[in-house]
Parts: structure tokens; sequence; C-alpha cells
């Protein structure tokens, strides 16, 4: 594989780093089944992708890293592609925290890479689209938490 993409984002989230973490491991339990913080690191799930269009395919993803309200790594391996993407959380004090997100992209062969260039040349505004809706997400579903919180105790 030749690595061709590097792209990092980060964010100022209203919320503990706890409260991130335990965010990202809602979802992380629905897609790992079953699932121990004990041995994250190495689990493995084979998803299909592009089920909607006409090329669709198989995924593997596996947990990279995994330490509580700190880091979450994912790799997500297709057979010309390894997809990247780490979220880290910095302290910045109780209740703020700044998200790092990092996605790496590497491909093999020339073909594979310059069609990399030409993707992030052309869609470099779509990953900080996506970036910007996955923090509206996380804010979106950290509020909802909270609620559920107040009104059950």
């Amino acid at each position: 594989m030749i690595k061709i993409s590097t792209y990092k984002n980060h964010a100022i989230i209203n919320a503990s780093a706890e409260a991130i973490f335990n965010t990202f491991l809602d979802s992380i339990k629905k897609d790992f089944k079953p699932f121990s913080e004990e041995s994250a690191v190495g689990s493995k799930v084979q998803k299909t992708v592009g089920a909607y269009s006409n090329k669709s395919g198989q995924v593997e993803i596996e947990i990279k890293a995994f330490e509580r309200n700190k880091v979450y790594e994912i790799e997500s391996i297709s057979p010309n592609q390894r997809f990247t993407s780490r979220y880290e959380l910095e302290v910045i004090d109780e209740n703020t925290t700044k998200l790092w997100v990092t996605e790496t992209v590497a491909t093999q062969g020339f073909l594979g890479s310059f069609n990399d260039i030409l993707v992030g040349f052309v869609f470099k505004k779509g990953i900080k689209n996506r970036f910007e809706h996955m923090v509206a997400s996380l804010n979106a579903q950290l509020k909802e938490a909270t609620v559920k919180k107040e009104s059950t105790g």
C-alpha cells in the first residue's frame, strides 16, 4: 500500500472527554458484537459497502487503538484501499474537549494513488463538510444523552 492522503481536522466540543467517548462507545457496541473494552484492539467486523450502488463489496473494519476517553482508531480494509480514522480527545477543562480527527487513505498501485490525489483535490470541500456533519451529529447525540440523563435522574 502507498500512503497518499491524510486529512486532519479538529473541533472544540462543549462536553467532557468521557461524555464524548461514551457516544463513540454506543456506536462501537452496535458495530462490534460482542464487544469488550479489555480486548477492543484487534476486534474485527465485516461490512458490505456500496449496497445501494452498482459496485458493492466487503470491507473488514478493525479497531487498531482504543484507550478510554483518549483515543479510538479504526481501519477499514478493502482489496485495493485502506482507510484509517483516528479520533483523539484532548481535555481542555472539565466540560470542554478538543476532538482531533485524522483520516488516512492508502491505495495500491499508481492508478489508485492518482485517483486519491484527484479525489483529494476535487472533493476536499466534501471532506470538510463530512467532518462538520460528524461534529454536528456528535453534538446532537451529546445533547440527547444529557436530556435523557436529566429526565431519568
